[in-house]
């Protein structure tokens, strides 16, 4: 007995836990899950009490799933399930996970200990879901139907997704004859409330799939063809929308509606891709209800799609119509800047200028996007005196309160560009110290580069430190048979959080405190939400640590640049995952490191598998068809598009595509980064707009919202990396 003591605590001392544990993370967060098996099972060999009191088998269970070993994984987890665990509902979500390729009555067990075991768990309704569907897919259709109940009855999340599945349940016999005439009609009665609800999310969609396959057609009434018209549309199926609406036109000519069943006509087209097509339909639409709302929003639309086209003056027909026949229209600012913008395309900046300062003396029309804009173009010129009234007229508004795509940033800074070029020295000061606060963005960094010139520092580092605020984990090596979180008085909350932070479980350990919530373990909102982004980090999530470290800066540094933040806070709102990756196909590429993890913090928040709305996917969100031509170049095996969820497939291509766009733009970064989101024949376009060759008057010209905001962003964190790291 002595000698085993002496061993063990020989054991203790020349390899201690925590070290093993270190290294167990270290090949986690490497993708080595194997590897950190080996760790584990060495430690269960040479030292089984240790193993055992310190629930090493959970931790090592838990890295066997990673590795896709399932079955042994389930095994593992019944043991820990009934070894007294402290938490045996994470217990049972990961039985719940691994058994997925098993039947209903291995699973059953696991499903109905976690539902009725956990009433409050915040996963409670998407397991009773899944549980539901479970039972559906084995044809328990009387059981699913009550899970599915339960959920409705409960009011929160997934009603719809229930009501769906109830509706299709009763449906379920449609094909063999089985379903009765009240269950047809019970189940139209819950897919029409559906529509009624909401008509244009994916649930509307469903709904109004499942009743094209049960009602007549020829039945409907105006109101019910409508409903189908709006869910196919509003889900993009443009062809099958186009049925219900031609049916609506020529069923109801008479109809009030009918000016937005010609509008809808016309977008389908455009949701199809037939721009010139949609172009006739939309003026269509204006001459026969010139006088109704959705006639002239329809002749807006011709002008912008024209526009696009470049079609530049059919553009200004257009809006010029809506600008000289509807200035009470709620669409006459955007037909106004429409107008501007296409003369501006067409050359003749002067009449453009004369439309922009006609919108200032329009009543009604909201001013700040005419001031912006004929700041803008007075800039482009170089009369910058000219250009101050404007940018004084706005430049006290919020990011939200000016123009889309525009920020209080790019306000400041022209405005102390201009005040700087009109030997304003001063005030031109003031502007760029007004506009070097915020968030990391391209024209604050621009204004505090102006600030720092004049040996005035533009910023005053935080003197808060948050790396003391961690709870710790449980240090011991308990060696008892007490067992972990046994001592007396301590907290359950606390003892469900350190036992997997010592585990360095720490994704599980995010979610065990988001569930807790503020108050309960952690008191102080900022500390919590600290706490938060660091477990999330640690754990992998990327995307959730940046969530919750951006709401801490809101909540604690409100219009302070980053600069200022302490380093720890600094160090989670840009983060280097990835990084062997990014110092690798960044060099190969040319391409510096941190500009990559700025691109892909903006593009996926650093989550592997993003998918975005337009179908982009990956860390470096992209789309398809480019990825397959870029792996055709680069002779990396493509099979298909959930190889794009792989990091290392993603920085490859996307580095090397990035490359191609900085390198047909001169080595240009703005102009690059705006052609890898926003497509190179658009900047090409934007290019030949602008009559001022300077590179920051192009950024403020980009023509879409989105690439403008990406491109402030990406060059925002792409300085702030440098600053904190390059170093």
């Amino acid at each position: 007995m002595k000698l085993t003591m002496l061993k063990f605590v020989l054991l203790l001392t020349l390899v201690p836990l925590q070290n093993t544990l270190d290294q167990v993370e270290e090949a986690r967060r490497r993708g080595q899950y194997r590897e950190a098996v080996q760790l584990l099972e060495q430690v269960r060999q040479e030292s089984p009490d240790v193993y055992r009191l310190n629930n090493l088998l959970y931790l090592q269970s838990a890295l066997t799933q990673q590795a896709g070993l399932e079955e042994e994984a389930r095994q593992g987890f019944e043991a820990v399930l009934e070894s007294g665990f402290p938490l045996p509902d994470a217990v049972l979500l990961h039985l719940i996970d691994v058994t997925g390729a098993s039947g209903l009555d291995q699973r059953r067990e696991y499903f109905e200990s976690f539902l009725e075991g956990f009433p409050a768990h915040p996963r409670w309704s998407s397991i009773a879901l899944q549980y539901a569907d479970l039972l559906s897919e084995n044809n328990r259709e009387r059981e699913a139907r009550q899970w599915y109940e339960r959920l409705t009855a409960k009011g929160k999340t997934y009603v719809r997704t229930s009501r769906l599945r109830i509706a299709e349940l009763l449906l379920k016999g449609l094909q063999a004859g089985s379903t009765s005439a009240n269950q047809r009609k019970e189940a139209t009665s819950l897919l029409e409330a559906l529509l009624l609800q909401n008509d244009h999310d994916p649930i509307a969609l469903e709904a109004a799939e499942q009743l094209r396959k049960i009602e007549k057609f020829g039945a409907l009434t105006e109101a019910e063809l409508r409903r189908r018209a709006m869910a196919f549309i509003g889900n993009r199926r443009a062809g099958t929308a186009r049925i219900y609406l031609n049916r609506l036109v020529s069923r109801y000519p008479k109809s009030t509606n009918r000016p937005e069943y010609e509008y809808l006509l016309a977008r389908s087209l455009y949701l199809d891709g037939r721009r010139k097509d949609a172009i006739l339909a939309y003026d269509r639409t204006y001459r026969r209800f010139p006088a109704s709302e959705w006639g002239v929003y329809s002749r807006y639309l011709s002008g912008n799609l024209s526009l696009g086209l470049n079609d530049y003056p059919l553009a200004i027909a257009a809006f010029r119509e809506v600008v000289d026949k509807h200035a009470g229209s709620e669409y006459f600012d955007r037909a106004l800047t429409g107008l501007a913008d296409a003369l501006i395309w067409h050359g003749d900046r002067a009449s453009a200028e004369e439309a922009l300062s006609r919108g200032l003396t329009n009543p009604g029309t909201r001013s700040h996007s005419f001031h912006y804009q004929l700041a803008r173009l007075k800039i482009e010129d170089g009369r910058y005196q000219e250009a101050l009234p404007n940018l004084s007229q706005i430049a006290h508004l919020t990011s939200q309160q000016l123009p889309s795509g525009v920020t209080r940033e790019e306000v400041l800074f022209w405005k102390g560009f201009c005040e700087q070029q009109t030997g304003m020295a001063a005030e031109s000061q003031q502007s760029y110290i007004a506009g070097a606060g915020g968030r990391a963005n391209y024209f604050g960094y621009l204004a505090r580069e102006r600030v720092e010139s004049c040996n005035k520092p533009a910023v005053t580092p935080s003197p808060r430190t948050w790396g003391d605020k961690l709870l710790a984990p449980r240090t011991e090596w308990l060696v008892s048979p007490a067992g972990p979180g046994k001592t007396a008085g301590v907290q359950l909350h606390r003892v469900r959080l350190q036992e997997l932070l010592f585990l360095r479980l720490f994704d599980e350990a995010y979610a065990e405190l988001k569930r807790q919530g503020p108050g309960s373990v952690v008191q102080d909102k900022g500390d919590y939400l600290f706490h938060l982004s660091t477990y999330a980090q640690r754990g992998g999530l990327f995307r959730e640590s940046l969530d919750m470290a951006e709401e801490l800066s809101d909540l604690q540094y409100p219009g302070v640049p980053p600069e200022a933040y302490p380093t720890e806070l600094k160090r989670l709102l840009y983060p280097l995952p990835y990084w062997d990756l990014v110092i690798r196909f960044g060099a190969e590429n040319g391409i510096d490191p941190y500009l990559l993890l700025a691109l892909m913090k903006q593009e996926s928040g650093f989550q592997p598998d993003a998918i975005s709305p337009a179908s982009a996917r990956g860390l470096m969100q992209l789309m398809p068809a480019t990825a397959r031509e870029l792996s055709r170049r680069l002779r990396v095996p493509y099979r298909g598009t959930t190889t794009l969820y792989q990091p290392e497939v993603s920085i490859r291509l996307g580095t090397f595509y990035l490359k191609q766009m900085i390198g047909d733009f001169d080595g240009v970064l703005e102009k690059g980064l705006a052609a890898y989101n926003g497509g190179a024949s658009n900047v090409r376009r934007w290019e030949k707009k602008v009559s001022n060759p300077d590179t920051v008057v192009f950024v403020s010209n980009i023509g879409f919202r989105e690439t403008k905001l990406y491109v402030l962003r990406v060059l925002g964190s792409y300085w702030t990396y440098r600053s904190l790291y390059a170093k």
